[in-house]
């Protein structure tokens, strides 16, 4: 069990690892606002607005929801700890495999790390706001497109849950 523990945050920490560079290139490029447009994630940020709590996304995206450390402890806690390693270990294959999908299609992806407030500017500009605190589970995915509300998709299925909601 340690070692699915182990290998289930190792792949956590590489994920936010990656997304901490992204965080802070997408705050190099808001300095320049001339800054170029391509289908990176670097760039999927660059009409999202990071403030320090707050990411408000204005544009086609993905938002990774990972619980924090405390957040793992009190559902481990709350599961128990068979139960929440099963878990932890099929979400994280999940996330991975979604991911991976995602960047086929090269839909710029966002993370909430550090975040309390995700704000999506959905239909007729009107904002939609979630608060981290009350995201449920080891891991959510959201598909975002201008003129439509936020989605939560299903993990399991990413392929079929993309192409439907941003077709």
């Amino acid at each position: 069990m340690k070692g699915i523990c182990n290998g289930l945050m190792v792949s956590l920490i590489l994920l936010g690892s990656c997304s901490s560079k992204t965080e802070k290139e997408s705050q190099k490029r808001h300095s320049n606002p001339m800054g170029s447009k391509s289908h990176s994630n670097t760039s999927a940020v660059k009409k999202a607005s990071l403030n320090n709590d707050t990411l408000i996304v204005n544009e086609k995206s993905v938002v990774i929801y990972q619980p924090d450390s405390l957040t793992m402890e009190r559902l481990k806690v709350k599961m128990g700890e068979e139960d929440f390693y099963t878990v932890a270990d099929d979400n994280a294959f999940y996330i991975s495999t979604s991911i991976q999908h995602l960047k086929k299609l090269k839909i710029p992806m966002l993370n909430l790390e550090g975040k309390k407030i995700i704000q999506f500017t959905a239909i007729d500009k009107k904002p939609v706001i979630m608060r981290i605190d009350t995201i449920t589970g080891l891991g959510n995915i959201y598909l975002f497109e201008p003129g439509k509300q936020p989605y939560k998709a299903d993990i399991t299925s990413m392929d079929t849950e993309a192409k439907a909601y941003y077709q």
